[in-house]
């Protein structure tokens, strides 16, 4: 949902990847530690030494399961490490998770497990969390999450209308809320920022010095759902590997 990649962020899945491996062979027989591998080279993996997630497990299993499935019929989603772990900072409160794409192969969701909204968001919300992540990933191992204003708002607008292609589903809730006017009025305000790379993420994305929260996300969806419109045919897959310019021009 948030962009990052670079040296320190493969830096960082290395690590991670070498410290679940380590956990699993030490650790299996507790059954605390859950790692399961899927076709295509797909790896879910559940950091619960604590046993803070027994509870959910099965939910979490299947719930990623079916989001793996429903992105393997828009796009050729594979080599890919899906980590669930305990950090209730990086979680969206109306959900108790949150998703994070730091690299082209790796996608993390935070968990709040004291979240009272948690359980029923991972029936309803996780495999649209998922299917925007996954978008992130293919999307990082071409055109990349963009450094610019005008980049990143395309980039989630299009895992967003991703999500809901694959599950024929409702928009996301952050993509929601805004009138036209409203939406026409911020992208009025985005193009004085299209280009800059030190835009604020954090203001754009989740609100802050007059901006809305989930401005961006909602402006982003808005500028894909236009451009979808006005070309018939094609998909928030098919753009995947297009760069942001091409789908304002």
């Amino acid at each position: 949902m948030v962009r990052g990649c670079g040296k320190i962020a493969q830096i960082v899945r290395q690590h991670c990847i070498l410290f679940v491996t380590l956990i699993c062979l030490t650790n299996f027989s507790t059954n605390r530690y859950y790692m399961t591998q899927s076709l295509h080279n797909i790896h879910i993996s559940i950091l619960n030494e604590s046993g803070r997630f027994d509870s959910i497990l099965d939910a979490i299993r299947v719930q990623t399961n079916n989001a793996i499935e429903l992105a393997r019929t828009k796009i050729q989603l594979s080599d890919v490490d899906i980590i669930f772990s305990y950090n209730p900072v990086e979680t969206i409160p109306h959900l108790g998770f949150g998703g994070y794409t730091p690299d082209a192969h790796t996608v993390q969701i935070s968990v709040d497990m004291d979240n009272a909204e948690l359980v029923c968001a991972l029936d309803e919300e996780l495999v649209h969390t998922l299917l925007h992540e996954f978008h992130h990933a293919m999307r990082l191992r071409s055109v990349g999450y963009g450094d610019t204003l005008v980049e990143a708002l395309v980039t989630e607008g299009l895992a967003d209308h991703f999500s809901v292609e694959a599950t024929g589903g409702a928009p996301s809730l952050w993509t929601q809320g805004f009138s036209n006017e409203e939406l026409e009025a911020l992208l009025v305000c985005a193009r004085a920022e299209f280009d800059k790379t030190d835009y604020s993420h954090e203001d754009w994305f989740f609100g802050g010095n007059g901006l809305p929260k989930w401005g961006g996300y909602a402006l982003g969806y808005f500028i894909v759902g236009k451009y979808l419109a006005e070309h018939p045919g094609v998909t928030a897959a098919s753009l995947c590997n297009v760069e942001a310019r091409e789908i304002l021009k």
